[in-house]
């Protein structure tokens, strides 16, 4: 692991300022460990908006939001997957290079199948008005109906009304 993949990690944002503003050997936030993960992956897994911001606006060398992991993850599918909107809508509305939402998985999973899957309401909605494609299919499981149905709930819901997030022990998930 480098210096900069466990500060951003670890959710230390000044740290990460200095590795990458190091002018004598600035850190790379395109570096992949053994698995593929980015810097990135990891500060948008837990969230961390301040270094994933940080990581995209990098001007000497920022981070590439569709670079995939060993599974064909990228950041936007790890942020997803953990319900972390505002990384999800960092990631996505990124001007200089925005997460492309469709990118599927080494299972044809993307970002939304990942999100629906785990009952992340926001998150889907963020994925649906950032053009995430509802209609296609993984092939490890027929989730598909599962998604379509998430989609158009988060679409019909107003953006002002409360929303309750679904208990855990409900949600469903696909077996392997």
């Amino acid at each position: 692991f480098t210096a900069l993949y466990l500060s951003s990690k670890n959710g230390h944002t000044e740290t990460t300022r200095a590795l990458l503003e190091n002018k004598a050997n600035p850190a790379n936030p395109n570096l992949q460990d053994q698995w593929g993960q980015t810097a990135l992956h990891l500060s948008s897994q837990y969230g961390d908006t301040g270094t994933t911001q940080l990581l995209l606006n990098n001007k000497a060398n920022p981070a590439n939001p569709n670079l995939q992991d060993k599974d064909g993850r990228t950041a936007l599918h790890r942020s997803s997957q953990y319900g972390e909107t505002e990384t999800t809508r960092l990631l996505l509305e990124n001007k200089a290079n925005p997460a492309n939402p469709n990118v599927q998985d080494q299972w044809s999973q993307t970002a939304l199948h990942l999100s629906s899957q785990h009952g992340h309401m926001e998150t889907t909605r963020v994925l649906l008005e950032n053009k995430a494609n509802p209609t296609l299919q993984a092939h490890w499981c027929n989730t598909n109906k599962d998604i379509q149905h998430n989609a158009s709930t988060a679409r019909s819901r107003s953006p002002t009304s409360p929303t309750n997030p679904p208990d855990e022990s409900t949600t469903t998930t696909a077996e392997f």
